[in-house]
Order: C-alpha cells, then structure tokens, then sequence
C-alpha cells in the first residue's frame, strides 16, 4: 500500500525540502467482510493529498474484490514543513519528444495531438483529467488532477484531435502498467490541420485485397470499419482475405448489409509441398534445442533479453549457451512477471548485435529446436537479418509433436 501512494507522490512538486523525502509506513490493516470496509491504519511524515487517496480508493475497490469502502487512518511522525514550489509554466523550456521521455522527477514539456480525452469525478470534489497524447513519434498517458473551479473550464477547453502543451513528470503507474505523464499544466494550443481522405476517382476502383484486425499480426480496422470506409468512398465492393482465418466473415456481411455493398469473401491460406519428400533427420544426429524471452511477440517491434540452448548429440548434452540480452527498451512490468526477468537483470548483458552473433555460431548448421519454434525462429531470422548473418537452419517444433504423442 505504502509502494501504491508513493506512485503518485511528488516531492518536489508537494514541496520536500531537499534533505527530506516521503516517509508512509502501513501499520496494520483490517477487513470487515459484511460491510466490505477495509481499514488502513498508516504513519506518515507529511499530510497526503487527498486527491491522491480518492485514487488510490478507487483502484483498491475496483481491484479487491468485495471491498467496498476504503479508509485510511494516519498517525504523523516527524512531520516535515512542505513549501510549495512555483510550477513550470508551459512553453518554459524546449519540447521533447514522446518517444525520448523517460520516468524521472525532472519536469518535461510535450506538444501533441489528443487521440483520447475522460474525465472521471472523484468522492473529494475533484476530477481527474485523462488523455492520450501523440507527437507521431509515441503516444503517452497524460493525467491531471483538477479542482472544482478547473474542472469547470479545462475539459471544455480540450477536446479529441485539438493540440495540446502538457508539463508535469513521468512516473510509472501501476494502475495503466506504463509510463504516465503526471501533468502540472495542460494548456490548449490550437487545432490539428486534419484532412479526411477521400477517394476523388471517377471510376471507382475495388479493393480485391484487404486485411482486418482479424489477420494474423498485419490488419489494424474491424470488418465494420473497413467496410464503412469502402462504402463512404463510394466502392461497391470489397474483398476481405485475412491471413488463415475467416473469422471477420459474419461482422463483414452484416456491415455489408448495412453500407449497401457487397463483400467478396477470401482468406490468403497457407500450402504445404507435400510432393517433395525431405531428408529424414536421424534421432542421434546433432541438435541445438533452445528458448528465447523476449520483449514482445512481435519480432519486428519487439527485442530478444534472454537465449537458453543445450547442444544434444546420440540423445546427449555435449555443451549448453546462455546469455541474457540488454534491449534498447526497457522491459514491460507484464514481461518481468511473465519471465521473471528485471531490467536489473540485463543491465550488464551484451547488446542483440553480441549475443545473437555468438548463439548462430554456437548453433552452426544444426537442426533448431523449440516448442512453438515458428515463435523462437522468427525472431531469431529477423535479428540475423538485420545484422546481415545467413541463418537458414531447419527446426523442428516439439509443440506439434507434443500434440501428436500426448493427445
């Protein structure tokens, strides 16, 4: 709990001296099923907002089941004489890009587009102000606590696709499980120079080739989007070929039904050559059967931090490789409780240009394999790929085998 608070806990902006930070120690704690009331009895050096608390309450209800009223109790120690700071007008300093903004007690300055705006009332009088702010280079967060008086004014002022100026901090929200930008000031700048595409053709054209959501991994509309948007051009027709699946089909025909156009029903499937027979792989030949944690399960955006391998020969561990691998990026909160990996883990690892080289050659021509291996060779092609190494070895998927042997 005292971790939760501390989240949204500034302390510069609440006034810290610099020799002093927070201190917030849980003392006990006790639940009262029938009335659903848990009571946290705390001691603390300074007086939390009570802004903060309603939030913090509001996500212990929504996440807890049964808790339906949240009280804390403070007994303060030490307490520490807070002076406001003057906060950061915006346009103070330089502008910087989403994509560069990193958690830090530092006030930062952003310029973007608002893709997403909500405001929540909170049990103090106060709102919450939410935004989704892009600059094209990465989209962030924003939030902003607001008075009565503010509430008021700014959320009228703000609107879907107007620009914004934000400054504030980013921190790390538990709750949105990502960086957030924690804003001071939020000041509208003008509205986007937005054109909706159109299709001016005479002679209208007719997509024999689009992708939904649906498809594996390359589609980012809805069958009803994607169908709009045909109709609203004025195309009669539209073919939908998702990769290996049909399930767009039923939204499709209803939004075809709906728009007035007809819809050509397709799927880009997969072929087999089962003409050819291949060379058979003997079972006391050489293989490297290995796994890989990664960032992601996109090989394309997404980074390798972890190589496990064992060389097997005659059914017989000959040597093993492991390495940890530091990405670019820093490791999302869901990936370190799926692997168990910290970015404190691969602080000192070698880059992907490192690792992956030394893994290709401990590997050498031998046949892969993994279970889901088109998951672990994926990435494996692409990162030898972008560091210009041939790697074509065959693999074998010990999931399919698995299905197979285990029914």
């Amino acid at each position: 709990m005292e971790e939760l608070i501390l989240r949204y806990i500034n302390a510069k902006e609440l006034g810290f001296p610099e020799n002093s930070s927070p201190d917030l120690y849980l003392n006990n704690a006790s639940f009262n099923e029938t009335q659903g009331v848990l009571d946290l009895n705390m001691t603390s050096n300074f007086v939390v907002p009570s802004y903060i608390l309603d939030v913090v309450r509001s996500s212990v209800m929504d996440k807890i089941p049964g808790v339906k009223e949240v009280r804390f109790n403070f007994r303060y120690d030490n307490m520490v004489e807070l002076k406001r700071t003057v906060p950061v007008p915006v346009n103070e300093g330089g502008i910087m890009k989403i994509r560069d903004l990193r958690v830090s007690d530092t006030p930062v300055q952003i310029e973007g587009q608002v893709l997403f705006k909500d405001v929540r009332k909170l049990k103090s009088g106060r709102s919450l102000l939410i935004l989704h702010v892009t600059d094209f280079t990465e989209t962030i967060a924003v939030k902003k606590f607001l008075g009565v008086k503010q509430a008021e004014t700014l959320p009228n002022e703000i609107h879907e696709g107007c620009y914004v100026a934000v400054t504030g901090t980013v921190q790390k929200d538990s709750f949105e499980d990502s960086s957030v930008l924690m804003a001071k000031r939020v000041g509208y700048i003008g509205e986007a120079d937005f054109k909706k595409r159109t299709d001016t053709a005479p002679e209208k054209r007719i997509e024999l080739h689009a992708h939904t959501k649906m498809s594996k991994m390359d589609g980012l509309p809805t069958p009803k989007e994607l169908v709009a948007r045909a109709a609203e051009w004025g195309h009669e027709a539209i073919a939908i070929t998702d990769h290996g699946v049909v399930q767009s089909f039923p939204d499709a025909m209803n939004a075809g039904r709906k728009n007035g156009i007809k819809i050509l029903y397709g799927m880009e499937g997969y072929l087999v050559n089962d003409l050819n027979e291949s060379a058979p792989i003997p079972l006391d030949g050489e293989f490297v059967v290995f796994d890989l944690e990664t960032t992601g399960f996109s090989p394309a955006a997404n980074e390798i931090i972890e190589i496990g391998a064992v060389r097997v020969k005659g059914r017989k561990i000959l040597e093993e490789f492991h390495s940890f691998v530091k990405p670019i990026e820093d490791i999302p909160q869901n990936i370190t409780v799926l692997t168990d990996i910290t970015n404190e883990m691969v602080a000192d690892a070698d880059p992907a240009d490192i690792v992956v080289p030394k893994f290709i050659e401990f590997a050498g021509d031998a046949v892969m394999v993994a279970h889901n291996s088109a998951f672990d060779m994926s990435f494996m092609k692409m990162n030898a790929s972008r560091l210009g190494i041939p790697f074509e070895n065959s693999d074998v998927d010990t999931l399919y085998l698995s299905r197979v042997l285990l029914p």
